[in-house]
């Protein structure tokens, strides 16, 4: 809903050891990037990730996660795709 503050919570428990999440990203429908957001890891549930709070687009959008799998190679990224 545009203009109400919007809290994401990302579950990853079955991503694969070592892999982590890095980013949420807003996506419109074309694939254009609209914001992008640090994940942090919870503490006590390794496999939830939170963003920090933000502000919807006022059009459709891709929530997209990155998946640093391996952070040596930066070029090894997952994607997944959630369309809220």
């Amino acid at each position: 809903m545009p203009g109400v503050p919007t809290y994401v919570t990302v579950n990853a428990s079955s991503l694969d050891v070592p892999g982590q999440f890095s980013t949420l990203s807003l996506v419109d429908l074309y694939g254009q990037e609209l914001a992008q957001y640090p994940l942090t890891r919870d503490k006590n549930v390794p496999s939830l990730y939170t963003a920090p709070s933000f502000m919807p687009p006022e059009t459709f959008f891709y929530v997209q996660v990155i998946n640093q799998t391996i952070p040596a190679i930066p070029d090894n990224k997952n994607y997944m795709h959630v369309f809220i």
